[in-house]
């Protein structure tokens, strides 16, 4: 089916196959109307066409179809991979509902500065971990200064207390790869 836009909210949907384009006026016609142009088959036989050159089965028929205002007509992606060092030992937060484990990681960037010196800025990144299984690795196993490689979502939100607005940005962790431990860990090289 291929939908087209008309008046804002109301989509007219049509079937597509292999034929000739018809104009408007004659594409209406009842089949009896008179007999109506054939062109050879512009694709091979037992192959579809792209829709951009599809073109409409004039038998269709054409029913417009309500949209609600909220409905997204479009894909999209938000999706996060760092790779980073962490902060700190991970700590359990959240309710006994809802619980989740927390952890900040830091990645580094350089660029020369004016005076054209190498310069390192570090930013740091709070990770939380939902995924039952995950949650219980990452508490157990990850330690401070250990190198991740971490996949997810960006998520802000924001807090309202004693009429201060605090927004917060957030990755919500789908999946962690430990690497090494930290340089200071005895195993670091093994």
């Amino acid at each position: 089916m291929f939908a087209s836009r008309y008046n804002d909210q109301v989509l007219r949907t049509r079937s597509w196959t292999r034929g000739s384009v018809l104009p408007p006026s004659v594409e209406n016609l009842p089949p009896s109307a008179g007999p109506q142009p054939q062109s050879p088959r512009p694709f091979p036989q037992g192959t579809r066409p792209h829709p951009h050159f599809a073109v409409p089965n004039r038998n269709a028929t054409s029913q417009p179809v309500k949209i609600p205002p909220n409905m997204v007509l479009e894909r999209t992606l938000n999706q996060v991979t760092l790779l980073g060092r962490v902060g700190g030992d991970p700590i359990k937060k959240g309710s006994i509902e809802h619980p989740m484990v927390e952890f900040s990681i830091a990645t580094h960037s350089s660029y020369k500065n004016e005076e054209g010196e190498q310069t390192q800025k570090t930013d740091w990144h709070r990770i939380c971990v939902f995924k039952p299984s995950l949650r219980d690795l990452v508490f157990t196993y990850l330690k401070k200064g250990q190198r991740v490689y971490i996949t997810g979502k960006i998520v802000y939100s924001s807090t309202k207390q004693d009429n201060v607005t605090q927004n917060r940005v957030s990755i919500f962790a789908d999946q962690i790869v430990f690497f090494q431990g930290s340089p200071d860990d005895e195993n670091y090289n093994n």
